[in-house]
């Protein structure tokens, strides 16, 4: 499916047509809505050219370039936080270099060949349709629902192991490496914790272990 832009912009402003340029359509849908709530941020106090916005349940620091939120650690895009930041000190609200790399128009149409085709016999081609980013976000999310259900009822001890696995997946992922999985058997009274930072445990009778290996190229 071919990457859609939005072709009437009457009522977008000028941060909006530029992020809708930039960013694709489903991370700028995103980051159109984070421009709109930057506008009610307001922040507690500034220290040493930090802003920080004291909620209920969690303090914000946000500086023009980052932000510890969850939005913006997560997602590698630019928040609500941030944008207000920007406004602050009247700087461009909206800087390109903020979002993700894969987040881009220009990646995702120099890495999703549209066309990719299959030459059945009679000539006819097929073009398969391809999923977008909603539907790899939904998928993906049905995926690591199930890992936080696993997560939340492990021990402490392995709880902390395992969500050092996937960080170091995590890591893997954002910077765009090839992840290579394969799988031994292990001895069960052997202590997991001295095991090498590439092994993640699964969850099964014969102790099976999975290994992520980073390839050794990028994609």
């Amino acid at each position: 499916m071919m990457e859609k832009v939005p072709v009437k912009t009457d009522n977008l402003d000028g941060v909006e047509i530029e992020i809708n340029k930039n960013l694709t359509q489903f991370a700028a849908g995103h980051v159109c809505t984070e421009y709109e709530q930057s506008r009610k941020v307001t922040f507690s106090n500034v220290e040493n050219n930090v802003y920080i916005l004291r909620k209920r349940t969690a303090i914000i620091i946000a500086t023009e370039n980052s932000c510890s939120c969850g939005f913006f650690s997560s997602m590698g895009l630019p928040c609500r936080y941030i944008m207000a930041v920007r406004r602050e000190k009247n700087l461009p609200i909206y800087l390109s270099s903020l979002a993700r790399l894969r987040w881009t128009r220009s990646y995702y149409l120099s890495s999703h060949s549209v066309f990719k085709n299959m030459e059945p016999q009679g000539g006819l081609r097929i073009i398969p349709k391809q999923k977008t980013e909603s539907d790899k976000y939904s998928e993906t999310s049905k995926v690591t629902r199930n890992i936080n259900l696993i997560m939340s009822t492990l021990p402490n001890d392995k709880y902390q192991y395992y969500l050092g696995k996937l960080k170091h997946f995590e890591n893997l992922l954002t910077t765009d490496k090839l992840i290579n999985v394969s799988e031994f058997l292990h001895d069960q009274n052997e202590d997991i914790t001295e095991q090498p930072h590439n092994l993640l445990l699964i969850d099964t009778p014969n102790k099976i272990f999975t290994r992520f290996r980073e390839n050794c190229c990028a994609k």
